[in-house]
Protein backbone atom coordinates (compact mmCIF):
# COMPACT_ATOMS: atom_id res chain seq x y z
CA UNK A 1 0.00 0.00 0.00
CA UNK A 2 1.10 3.33 -0.86
CA UNK A 3 0.22 6.23 1.45
CA UNK A 4 0.04 9.54 0.80
CA UNK A 5 0.65 12.36 4.20
CA UNK A 6 -1.82 11.32 6.67
CA UNK A 7 -3.08 14.21 7.75
CA UNK A 8 -4.17 17.67 6.25
CA UNK A 9 -3.76 21.16 8.12
CA UNK A 10 -5.81 24.13 7.26
CA UNK A 11 -5.56 27.51 9.30
CA UNK A 12 -7.84 26.52 11.94
CA UNK A 13 -7.75 22.31 12.36
CA UNK A 14 -5.59 19.21 11.70
CA UNK A 15 -7.96 16.59 10.21
CA UNK A 16 -6.98 12.74 9.39
CA UNK A 17 -7.12 11.03 6.07
CA UNK A 18 -7.40 7.17 5.13
CA UNK A 19 -5.52 6.19 2.23
CA UNK A 20 -6.95 3.61 0.19
CA UNK A 21 -5.97 0.01 1.31
CA UNK A 22 -6.92 -3.73 1.84
CA UNK A 23 -6.82 -5.67 5.27
CA UNK A 24 -6.11 -8.73 3.80
CA UNK A 25 -3.60 -9.44 1.18
CA UNK A 26 -4.37 -12.69 -0.32
CA UNK A 27 -6.90 -15.70 0.45
CA UNK A 28 -7.75 -18.73 -2.22
CA UNK A 29 -10.80 -20.28 -2.49
CA UNK A 30 -11.18 -23.72 -4.20
CA UNK A 31 -15.04 -24.18 -6.08
CA UNK A 32 -15.97 -27.60 -8.27
CA UNK A 33 -16.80 -27.09 -11.64
CA UNK A 34 -20.03 -25.93 -11.98
CA UNK A 35 -20.37 -24.16 -9.03
CA UNK A 36 -21.69 -20.52 -8.39
CA UNK A 37 -18.67 -18.47 -6.70
CA UNK A 38 -18.37 -15.26 -5.51
CA UNK A 39 -15.09 -13.29 -5.35
CA UNK A 40 -14.53 -10.47 -2.98
CA UNK A 41 -12.79 -7.43 -2.61
CA UNK A 42 -13.71 -5.25 0.54
CA UNK A 43 -11.38 -1.65 0.57
CA UNK A 44 -11.19 1.06 3.04
CA UNK A 45 -10.23 4.76 2.58
CA UNK A 46 -11.86 7.82 2.01
CA UNK A 47 -14.34 8.16 -0.40
CA UNK A 48 -14.33 8.44 -3.63
CA UNK A 49 -12.56 4.62 -3.71
CA UNK A 50 -12.06 3.01 -6.77
CA UNK A 51 -11.54 -0.87 -7.35
CA UNK A 52 -10.41 -2.39 -10.55
CA UNK A 53 -9.61 -6.46 -11.45
CA UNK A 54 -6.90 -8.29 -13.26
CA UNK A 55 -7.08 -11.71 -13.69
CA UNK A 56 -3.61 -13.38 -13.70
CA UNK A 57 -2.26 -10.21 -13.48
CA UNK A 58 -3.62 -9.33 -16.89
CA UNK A 59 -6.27 -6.12 -17.10
CA UNK A 60 -9.97 -7.85 -16.67
CA UNK A 61 -13.33 -6.77 -17.45
CA UNK A 62 -15.96 -9.16 -16.27
CA UNK A 63 -18.88 -7.75 -17.82
CA UNK A 64 -17.47 -8.98 -21.12
CA UNK A 65 -18.12 -12.52 -20.00
CA UNK A 66 -21.57 -13.56 -19.60
CA UNK A 67 -20.94 -15.69 -16.70
CA UNK A 68 -19.69 -13.04 -14.47
CA UNK A 69 -21.66 -10.32 -13.04
CA UNK A 70 -19.57 -7.17 -11.34
CA UNK A 71 -21.46 -5.62 -8.14
CA UNK A 72 -19.97 -2.53 -6.50
CA UNK A 73 -21.59 -1.92 -2.95
CA UNK A 74 -20.56 0.78 -0.14
CA UNK A 75 -19.88 0.58 2.93
CA UNK A 76 -19.76 2.90 5.86
CA UNK A 77 -15.89 2.81 5.80
CA UNK A 78 -15.23 1.87 2.17
CA UNK A 79 -16.47 0.33 -1.54
CA UNK A 80 -16.88 -3.81 -1.97
CA UNK A 81 -16.59 -5.01 -5.54
CA UNK A 82 -17.49 -8.54 -6.20
CA UNK A 83 -17.21 -11.19 -9.13
CA UNK A 84 -20.22 -13.23 -9.20
CA UNK A 85 -19.41 -16.52 -12.00
CA UNK A 86 -22.62 -18.81 -12.53
CA UNK A 87 -21.41 -22.65 -14.24
CA UNK A 88 -17.82 -22.31 -13.40
CA UNK A 89 -14.83 -24.37 -15.48
CA UNK A 90 -10.95 -24.88 -15.46
CA UNK A 91 -11.01 -21.31 -17.62
CA UNK A 92 -12.00 -19.75 -14.07
CA UNK A 93 -8.83 -20.73 -12.48
CA UNK A 94 -6.58 -18.01 -11.93
CA UNK A 95 -5.22 -15.10 -9.62
CA UNK A 96 -7.59 -12.38 -9.53
CA UNK A 97 -6.17 -9.11 -8.56
CA UNK A 98 -7.92 -5.77 -6.96
CA UNK A 99 -6.47 -2.67 -6.91
CA UNK A 100 -8.12 0.44 -5.11
CA UNK A 101 -7.23 4.21 -4.61
CA UNK A 102 -8.11 7.19 -3.88
CA UNK A 103 -6.48 10.72 -3.48
CA UNK A 104 -4.60 9.72 -0.14
CA UNK A 105 -2.83 6.50 -1.53
CA UNK A 106 -3.54 3.00 -2.82
CA UNK A 107 -3.39 -0.52 -2.09
CA UNK A 108 -4.08 -4.15 -4.10
CA UNK A 109 -4.64 -7.59 -2.86
CA UNK A 110 -4.88 -10.68 -4.38
CA UNK A 111 -7.54 -14.20 -4.60
CA UNK A 112 -6.25 -17.58 -5.65
CA UNK A 113 -9.30 -19.06 -7.63
CA UNK A 114 -8.90 -23.03 -7.77
CA UNK A 115 -11.29 -24.82 -10.08
CA UNK A 116 -11.20 -28.88 -8.93
CA UNK A 117 -13.53 -31.36 -11.27
CA UNK A 118 -12.50 -34.62 -11.78
CA UNK A 119 -9.98 -35.71 -14.35
CA UNK A 120 -9.02 -35.94 -17.84
CA UNK A 121 -9.23 -39.68 -19.60
CA UNK A 122 -5.58 -41.28 -19.24
CA UNK A 123 -4.03 -40.70 -22.61
CA UNK A 124 -1.18 -42.54 -24.93
CA UNK A 125 -2.91 -46.00 -23.49
CA UNK A 126 -1.03 -48.45 -25.04
CA UNK A 127 -1.19 -52.78 -24.83
CA UNK A 128 1.99 -54.37 -25.14
CA UNK A 129 4.00 -58.10 -24.49
CA UNK A 130 0.82 -59.83 -25.44
CA UNK A 131 1.04 -64.03 -25.04
CA UNK A 132 -1.99 -66.51 -24.53
CA UNK A 133 -2.92 -65.52 -20.91
CA UNK A 134 -1.46 -61.87 -20.02
CA UNK A 135 -1.10 -58.59 -21.43
CA UNK A 136 0.75 -55.30 -20.41
CA UNK A 137 -1.23 -52.06 -20.22
CA UNK A 138 1.05 -48.97 -19.71
CA UNK A 139 -1.08 -45.16 -20.05
CA UNK A 140 0.21 -41.57 -19.52
CA UNK A 141 -1.83 -38.99 -16.68
CA UNK A 142 -3.34 -36.32 -18.77
CA UNK A 143 -5.10 -32.89 -16.59
CA UNK A 144 -5.83 -34.05 -13.26
CA UNK A 145 -8.66 -31.60 -12.18
CA UNK A 146 -6.65 -29.52 -9.38
CA UNK A 147 -6.75 -32.20 -7.28
CA UNK A 148 -4.32 -35.35 -6.66
CA UNK A 149 -5.17 -38.29 -8.97
CA UNK A 150 -6.10 -40.98 -6.16
CA UNK A 151 -6.86 -44.49 -8.33
CA UNK A 152 -6.98 -45.86 -11.71
CA UNK A 153 -9.42 -48.28 -12.88
CA UNK A 154 -8.41 -50.76 -15.69
CA UNK A 155 -11.17 -52.41 -17.27
CA UNK A 156 -11.24 -55.28 -20.05
CA UNK A 157 -13.62 -57.38 -21.43
CA UNK A 158 -13.77 -59.84 -24.31
CA UNK A 159 -15.81 -59.08 -27.46
CA UNK A 160 -18.30 -61.54 -28.80
CA UNK A 161 -18.07 -63.96 -31.28
CA UNK A 162 -16.05 -66.97 -32.66
CA UNK A 163 -12.99 -66.47 -32.95
CA UNK A 164 -11.02 -69.33 -35.07
CA UNK A 165 -7.47 -70.13 -35.09
CA UNK A 166 -5.79 -73.31 -37.60
CA UNK A 167 -2.84 -74.43 -38.21
CA UNK A 168 -1.17 -77.15 -40.45
CA UNK A 169 1.20 -80.27 -39.71
CA UNK A 170 2.79 -82.07 -42.49
CA UNK A 171 3.50 -85.57 -42.41
CA UNK A 172 2.76 -88.78 -43.84
CA UNK A 173 -0.89 -88.49 -42.75
CA UNK A 174 -1.72 -84.65 -43.37
CA UNK A 175 -3.45 -83.29 -40.78
CA UNK A 176 -5.40 -79.79 -40.13
CA UNK A 177 -5.94 -79.38 -36.62
CA UNK A 178 -8.59 -76.37 -35.80
CA UNK A 179 -9.09 -74.75 -32.73
CA UNK A 180 -12.20 -72.57 -31.79
CA UNK A 181 -12.69 -70.17 -29.30
CA UNK A 182 -16.23 -69.55 -28.25
CA UNK A 183 -16.20 -65.97 -26.40
CA UNK A 184 -19.17 -65.07 -24.28
CA UNK A 185 -20.18 -61.10 -25.07
CA UNK A 186 -19.19 -59.54 -21.75
CA UNK A 187 -20.21 -56.24 -19.97
CA UNK A 188 -17.93 -53.40 -19.15
CA UNK A 189 -17.25 -53.55 -15.17
CA UNK A 190 -17.96 -57.06 -14.22
CA UNK A 191 -15.62 -57.83 -11.35
CA UNK A 192 -13.13 -60.01 -13.19
CA UNK A 193 -12.02 -57.49 -15.89
CA UNK A 194 -11.96 -54.09 -13.76
CA UNK A 195 -8.75 -53.65 -11.95
CA UNK A 196 -7.64 -50.87 -9.32
CA UNK A 197 -4.17 -49.54 -9.22
CA UNK A 198 -2.73 -46.29 -6.98
CA UNK A 199 -2.39 -43.14 -8.74
CA UNK A 200 1.29 -43.42 -8.77
CA UNK A 201 1.45 -45.92 -11.03
CA UNK A 202 1.04 -45.68 -15.23
CA UNK A 203 0.92 -49.66 -16.24
CA UNK A 204 -0.46 -52.95 -15.34
CA UNK A 205 -0.06 -56.31 -16.05
CA UNK A 206 -3.55 -58.38 -16.81
CA UNK A 207 -3.61 -62.00 -16.09
CA UNK A 208 -6.01 -64.94 -16.22
CA UNK A 209 -7.09 -63.43 -20.33
CA UNK A 210 -8.45 -66.70 -22.35
CA UNK A 211 -6.12 -67.61 -25.58
CA UNK A 212 -6.46 -66.38 -29.23
CA UNK A 213 -9.29 -64.25 -27.54
CA UNK A 214 -10.25 -60.56 -29.16
CA UNK A 215 -10.50 -58.05 -25.91
CA UNK A 216 -11.54 -54.42 -25.50
CA UNK A 217 -10.07 -52.37 -22.79
CA UNK A 218 -10.20 -49.06 -21.31
CA UNK A 219 -8.71 -46.97 -18.35
CA UNK A 220 -10.13 -44.44 -15.98
CA UNK A 221 -8.78 -42.03 -13.55
CA UNK A 222 -10.15 -40.95 -10.27
CA UNK A 223 -9.70 -38.11 -7.70
CA UNK A 224 -11.56 -37.26 -4.83
CA UNK A 225 -13.68 -34.78 -7.70
CA UNK A 226 -15.12 -37.96 -9.09
CA UNK A 227 -13.98 -40.26 -11.97
CA UNK A 228 -13.09 -39.48 -15.25
CA UNK A 229 -14.43 -39.87 -18.96
CA UNK A 230 -13.35 -43.31 -20.40
CA UNK A 231 -9.92 -43.36 -22.47
CA UNK A 232 -9.90 -44.36 -26.00
CA UNK A 233 -10.87 -47.82 -26.12
CA UNK A 234 -8.51 -50.20 -27.14
CA UNK A 235 -8.60 -53.89 -29.23
CA UNK A 236 -6.51 -56.65 -29.07
CA UNK A 237 -6.13 -60.15 -29.77
CA UNK A 238 -4.29 -63.09 -26.58
CA UNK A 239 -1.89 -64.87 -28.53
CA UNK A 240 -2.17 -68.84 -28.84
CA UNK A 241 -1.10 -70.86 -25.35
CA UNK A 242 2.04 -72.85 -26.01
CA UNK A 243 0.91 -75.30 -23.88
CA UNK A 244 -2.62 -75.98 -25.50
CA UNK A 245 -0.92 -76.04 -28.49
CA UNK A 246 1.38 -79.00 -27.18
CA UNK A 247 -1.32 -81.04 -25.69
CA UNK A 248 -3.61 -80.68 -29.49
CA UNK A 249 -0.94 -81.60 -30.97
CA UNK A 250 0.25 -84.75 -29.24
CA UNK A 251 -3.29 -85.90 -28.72
CA UNK A 252 -3.33 -85.49 -32.87
CA UNK A 253 -0.34 -87.01 -33.55
CA UNK A 254 -1.60 -90.04 -31.29
CA UNK A 255 -4.47 -90.30 -33.45
CA UNK A 256 -2.53 -90.39 -36.82
CA UNK A 257 -0.72 -93.31 -35.17
CA UNK A 258 -3.40 -95.62 -34.63
CA UNK A 259 -3.94 -95.18 -38.10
Amino acid sequence: MELDPGSVKSSNSLYMVIAAHFDSKFRADTARKGQEVRLKCQAVGDKPLTINWLKDKLTFTPQEDPRYELNEIDSSDGLVSEIYIRNTDRRDSALYSCITSNSYGHDDTNIQLIMQEPPDPPQDVKVTEIDGRSTKVLWAPAYGGNSPIQQYIVQHKAEGGTHTHSFSRHSAVHLTVKLTAINILEKWGLKSGNVTVPGSETSLTIRNLRPVTHYQLRVFAVNSIGKSEQSEVKHFRTDEEGTLISLTHFIATRKGLLH
